[in-house]
């Protein structure tokens, strides 16, 4: 009799399970393709319904059959839901009467701000380890950043989200899909700019099919003293083999005054690729399948 009730409840618990997870699955999907006020709107349906979907994001954010964008709005979720307090306490925060805030700083054109973000905003962040946060704030294009004033140019918040995840290898996977993501829709100039600099000043392997793909539209935004020379003697130097076949195709249709050849970038071999573990912080909270 014990194990027919033990059987009956885990049955009713899996079928709860299905249930709610068919009903959250159209939100994730339908977040991972909006931007801005209308992806905020679905984002807080799915924060809103607390803990209980927990366990159903969980299983979403490591699950390989779904596509990145929604594996990436399950994780967002659930450390919205986790760390609620934690993103909202540093959104609010008075970082001009921080303690930690120097008079140097404050330059005669410049404000404090590059320094308060640098030196103060960065380390709460990554402390906290809120590294979908980051990512969303680039991703979605939120505007839920914090108290920090932008000079027209530069947005120093994102700037501080795109910078505290570059040491992180299974966040940089993210990063680099969510500049694709961005990249392929074209946004203002300005920020395209931003990010293909950002992307640019790396000089890392990773970035360098994306730096290949994307380098006329970044030229379309007339970037002020680039030396396309110069750039691409810099990616040769560090592309490796996943570059090879875009650099020759890149050759066929771009000026090549130093006759530079794939030859060096296919011989390079390209890194494992870190396992996509789901983790707030330094816990993990699933395992991704591959290891």
């Amino acid at each position: 009799e014990m194990r027919k009730t033990l059987l009956f409840v885990t049955m009713m618990a899996v079928n709860a399970f299905a249930v709610e997870r068919k009903q959250l699955m159209p939100l994730i999907e339908e977040a991972s393709v909006k931007r801005e006020a209308a992806y905020v709107e679905i984002r807080d349906k799915i924060v809103q319904l607390g803990a209980d979907v927990l366990p159903i994001l969980g299983v979403a954010a490591v699950d390989e059959s779904l596509p990145w964008q929604q594996r990436l709005v399950a994780r967002i979720c659930y450390e919205r839901i986790e760390q609620k307090e934690v993103i909202e306490r540093i959104l609010k925060m008075d970082w001009y009467n921080h303690s930690g805030v120097k008079p140097e700083w404050n330059g005669r054109i410049i404000g404090p701000e590059g320094g308060i973000a640098a030196n103060l905003v960065k380390p709460e962040i990554q402390e906290a380890g809120l590294w979908y946060y980051c990512l969303e704030v680039e991703w979605k294009m939120t505007g839920e950043t914090g108290n920090l004033r932008n000079d027209g140019r530069y947005n120093y918040w994102v700037f501080v989200c795109t910078d505290a995840v570059k040491g992180n290898p299974e966040e940089r996977i993210w990063f680099l899909r969510v500049c694709a993501d961005l990249m392929a829709i074209s946004p203002p100039p300005a920020r395209f700019r931003q990010l293909y600099y950002n992307l640019m000043a790396e000089k890392s392997p990773d970035s360098a099919p994306l730096l290949l793909r994307h380098f006329d539209a970044f030229k379309a935004t007339r970037p002020v003293g680039f030396d396309p020379d110069g750039w691409l003697i810099e990616v040769a130097g560090y592309a490796d083999s996943r570059s090879a076949d875009l650099f020759d195709q890149f050759l066929k249709t771009h000026p090549n005054p130093f006759n530079l050849t794939s030859g060096g970038i296919r011989a390079r071999p390209a890194p494992p690729p870190p396992p996509e573990h789901f983790r707030l912080g330094t816990n993990i909270i699933r395992r991704a399948k591959q290891e």
